[in-house]
């Protein structure tokens, strides 16, 4: 990395963009090292995130450190992944949300990009008929793609921070019954952990990748290429690393702190009640149609998921990447179901 400045300089520059009024919402720039990861604390990250994609930075004041960036890729029309850091209790704010979608329209805009404002919506409900099993068009059975968000947006402070990720390169399609099951309860569970971290005083900071992978969704247990618009894929996997450095060092480490990758795989069509128990801890049980969720660490992740575009962050020490991070187990045992 570049350069790095200390936790308490990040803060100053965070707070300073939550003050101000909202600006253009396109990204400010196209280098994703330069304009957020070169911020943060020493050892987080073990050198320069590659991104093969268009890379993209977003601000609400377009200044850095950026509020989130994304990887884009131009083949799938979805993220690759993106990035973020999640300052202390962003619910305590009390900020609305306001669903105001935008397409990426200024100079460092991905060429090709997916659509997601009026009139050209690639993810409209009604347009998605025959492209899957047990769809419904009716919003409130949740069996439609829905438009996932990678960054959500819950997790920012201000109006202002939250709609700049209502952005058609900050999405991808996703099933709604997970979309809105469990892994709405792991966005939940992370704000949820981080709040219980944090006080007036000291504010935590979590370190956020969140990514997809695959190109196809995963029907009956099988790959199947699924386009919305015949044009943006559904991916196969969802996936989130938390780091949190300042975790307790865990067992066979001598310093850092830990983190966890999150994986579920995009089970578009799927709406049965089976319950499965949860590897970490068998005595809870998910639902598979809201989602199933496990937890890796990053090394068990680059052994197992043998995916060409799934592109994972070098994770440094503070993180100790080689060992599944519990910070998040007993938060996410009240969550799922």
């Amino acid at each position: 990395m570049a350069s790095s400045l200390t936790v308490t300089a990040f803060l100053v520059f965070t707070m300073y963009h939550q003050v101000l009024a909202a600006g253009n919402r396109d990204a400010y720039a196209n280098d994703i090292n330069n304009c957020l990861f070169k911020y943060w604390p020493p050892n987080v990250l073990k050198g320069n995130v590659p991104c093969p994609g268009s890379q993209l930075c977003y601000s609400n004041m377009s200044k850095d450190p950026a509020q989130f960036v994304v990887c884009y890729n131009t083949k799938t029309l979805t993220p690759d992944f993106t990035s973020h850091v999640i300052v202390g209790d962003p619910a305590a704010s009390r900020a609305g949300r306001k669903d105001e979608w935008y397409d990426e329209k200024g100079v460092f805009a991905p060429n090709p990009e997916s659509s997601v404002a009026p009139p050209n919506n690639e993810y409209k409900v009604a347009n998605q008929k025959d492209l899957f099993p047990n769809y419904n068009s009716d919003c409130n059975t949740g069996r439609f793609c829905a438009r996932g968000h990678l960054t959500p947006n819950s997790d920012f402070a201000t109006s202002e921070e939250r709609i700049e990720t209502f952005i058609n390169t900050n999405i991808a399609p996703q099933w709604q019954l997970f979309n809105g099951g469990n892994w709405a309860k792991v966005e939940e569970a992370v704000r949820e952990y981080n709040a219980g971290q944090s006080d007036k005083q000291h504010k935590h900071l979590l370190y956020i990748f969140t990514g997809t992978a695959g190109f196809g969704g995963q029907l009956d247990g099988n790959v199947v290429e699924v386009k919305l618009n015949n044009r943006v894929y559904a991916p196969t996997y969802y996936w989130k690393v938390v780091c949190d450095p300042q975790a307790p060092t865990p067992p066979g480490a001598t310093t850092g702190g830990q983190s966890v990758v999150i994986m579920a795989d995009n089970n578009i069509g799927d709406i049965s009640d089976i319950q499965i128990e949860s590897k970490w801890n068998p005595a809870k049980f998910q639902t598979k149609k809201r989602g199933f969720i496990q937890l890796y660490s990053l090394d068990e992740v680059n052994k197992i998921f043998m995916v060409s575009n799934l592109h994972l962050p070098p994770l440094g020490s503070q993180c100790n990447p080689d060992k599944r991070g519990t910070f998040l187990d007993s938060v996410l045992d009240n969550k799922l179901t």
